[in-house]
């Protein structure tokens, strides 16, 4: 729905809300956190991972227990292959689903000379702009 914002008090409010909507502490710290880890395997390796079993988990790992053994492959091998095959398919599914939701850029050549396309340039940031003599409000939650 669009709705038009005239008043300056009014396009305040909306930003607030849109975003207290979509960044709120509690998913910027969990992004924070996710990326933090992301960045400690990958420098670290194992030894980022028994640090961070001990830290979120309050367990004590020692190397050799982040291998699979024996019984725990055989379990797999237990699982029927409709399962498996099913859970492939899902997660397949999941993901294009949200490779598509993602804005890609595109071109398309018709007849005539006619050039029709779509180009996505990410912005340091973004504001608004309310005639008048206020100053931009940055649209940076």
């Amino acid at each position: 729905m669009l709705r038009i914002v005239s008043r300056w008090d009014e396009a305040q409010a909306e930003i607030k809300r849109i975003c207290d909507r979509t960044h709120d502490s509690t998913s910027s710290n969990a992004e924070a956190t996710v990326q933090q880890i992301i960045h400690g395997v990958q420098r670290r390796g194992d030894a980022a991972l028994l640090d961070y079993a001990q830290e979120f988990d309050q367990v004590t790992l020692e190397a050799a227990e982040l291998r699979v053994d024996f019984a725990e492959w055989s379990a797999y091998q237990q699982v029927p292959k409709a399962f498996v095959d099913a859970v492939r398919v899902a997660h397949r599914n999941i993901k294009q689903f949200h490779e598509q939701r993602q804005p890609k850029s595109w071109v398309q050549f018709g007849e005539d000379d006619v050039v029709l396309g779509k180009r996505y340039t990410p912005v340091d940031a973004a504001g608004l702009y309310v005639p008048g003599g206020k100053a931009a409000i940055p649209a940076r939650c």
